[in-house]
């Protein structure tokens, strides 16, 4: 799909930062010329390559000239702490550590092996597009690779960490078949076409990185990087796209109207409330649902979303299937609560180097057993409503027992929104005592005072929070969702 999209839209632009504009053909090269180096260094189809990843340009290019190379691509997030990417490279049995610029050698892992940058490479290398290149180059002093063209479908593609609810990073490994699947998906639903700009917005320590990378680059879109020469506000860009993806929690703390040129944005990663529908699906704009884990390759379901309607994570997508299953693993019929799973040719392969936790989540599918496929368990309750979407409840571990009492967050936080209009968000979670709720609410003009009558109203006892706190802005981790320690941390300071 790349070679494809370099073929065809070769004098497109395929990514710009800043004043600068690299197209689709040179995008290519440069990848090529990463693809050569690798080689050289001793990767082998496969084989994994950690990629510094800083929200670059050569970010951009080592991730691609990895695929070139037929190995299998992973993103340390370059605002991680040393000891935490240190590990994440050894669960992905990294041995090649990939850097744009030579003042980066330093923040080689331990253990690397071979160390590669961009800015250190000759800029003779080249690579067709369309095929592998044979021979020496013909005798014009160029450097060519021979580059496997065709990975197997059940290849691995990339591997990308997900801390899920331990804390611990997991390394996810997701394969060529699952991304190209996903991204077949995105032409048809999502419009991703020549014209259209794309931000790369998420942090690339989140898998929704990947999917604004491919679908520009599969298509033809201009994918457009933040540029912190210029600018050090991080939504400085999406001024300049007309697509972006982003978490509700961020869609919370934003105003449209300062983003005029943004038509249509794909919310991840979090349960969508009404108030974020009603802030964001006006005046035309599209708004869409995007549901689906790091191990289902992130988009598993996407629906409009409308002011009028019910928020759900619609149906699944023709490359996946979604099953509502009851504890003995058995189809719920249509408005019993279950557990969902994922299965489909989006499926990952596993955890890296974690066989008991790939065992436990990624089980045989027992639904479609001819198939021979896997399904995987989301820990995510929903149910099928009468439209045929799904409607997601929420993950498990956001139910806990607290004085006796059996307590569901996502559902208190939906009943404090239903009942106060003016609150636009609410983010409850543990005491770090563990005795108590706390609660975090936006905006920070609403009246603790009012807010906790209300609460006393609509809650029960146990649920009633023991301390709020009104913001503009609640705390968020790397991958912008809501972090729900650091709400905890916060209350137990004071």
């Amino acid at each position: 799909m790349l070679d494809a999209a370099a073929c065809t839209h070769a004098e497109a632009v395929a990514v710009e930062v800043g004043n600068r504009r690299i197209t689709y053909a040179e995008l290519h090269r440069l990848a090529a010329r990463t693809a050569t180096a690798l080689g050289e260094a001793g990767v082998k189809a496969g084989e994994v390559v950690c990629v510094h990843a800083d929200g670059s340009l050569e970010w951009i290019v080592g991730l691609l000239g990895a695929l070139q190379a037929d190995a299998v691509f992973c993103s340390l997030d370059a605002t991680l702490p040393h000891e935490l990417r240190r590990d994440m490279f050894r669960t992905a049995g990294g041995r090649v550590f990939l850097v744009g610029h030579e003042r980066q050698r330093q923040l080689m892992p331990d253990g690397c092996a071979h160390l590669v940058c961009q800015q250190s490479l000759p800029a003779s290398a080249t690579a067709a597009p369309h095929h592998a290149a044979d021979g020496d180059g013909g005798g014009n002093g160029e450097r060519k690779l021979k580059l496997k063209r065709t990975p197997r479908p059940l290849a691995p593609a990339y591997l990308c960490f997900t801390s899920g609810s331990t804390g611990r990073p997991k390394g996810v490994i997701c394969t060529h078949q699952a991304l190209v699947a996903f991204q077949a998906d995105v032409e048809v639903r999502l419009h991703a076409n020549p014209g259209i700009r794309i931000a790369q917005f998420m942090s690339p320590a989140f898998d929704g990185s990947i999917h604004e990378i491919f679908s520009a680059l599969c298509y033809g879109a201009t994918l457009v990087l933040r540029d912190p020469a210029t600018s050090a506000d991080p939504f400085d860009v999406l001024r300049l796209v007309s697509s972006a993806i982003m978490t509700p929690s961020v869609a919370c703390c934003l105003s449209p109207a300062d983003f005029a040129n943004l038509e249509t944005v794909y919310l991840v990663g979090e349960q969508v409330s009404h108030p974020v529908v009603d802030k964001w699906a006006a005046r035309g704009r599209k708004l869409y649902n995007m549901y689906g884990p790091t191990e289902g390759t992130g988009g598993a379901t996407i629906t409009r979303l409308q002011p009028t309607q019910p928020v759900t994570i619609g149906h699944p997508n023709p490359t996946s299937r979604l099953y509502i299953l009851g504890r003995n693993g058995c189809l719920l019929p249509q408005g019993a609560v279950g557990e969902i799973y994922i299965a489909g040719v989006q499926i990952a392969l596993g955890y890296a180097n974690l066989p008991d936790h790939t065992a436990t989540r990624f089980v045989p599918d027992t639904i479609c057993p001819g198939l021979g496929e896997t399904m995987y368990r989301t820990g995510d309750y929903g149910y099928w409503d009468h439209n045929g979407h799904v409607v997601c409840l929420g993950r498990r571990d956001r139910q806990l027992k607290l004085r006796g009492f059996r307590l569901d967050l996502d559902d208190l936080e939906a009943r404090i929104l239903k009942a106060l209009p003016h609150v636009k968000a609410v983010a409850l979670t543990r005491s770090q005592k563990g005795d108590s709720l706390v609660a975090m609410i936006q905006p920070a003009t609403v009246s603790q005072d009012a807010v906790k009558t209300a609460m006393l109203q609509i809650l029960p006892k146990p649920a009633v929070p023991s301390a709020i706190a009104c913001v503009d802005v609640f705390p968020l981790t790397r991958a912008g969702k809501v972090d729900a320690q650091a709400i905890a941390a916060s209350f137990a300071a004071h």
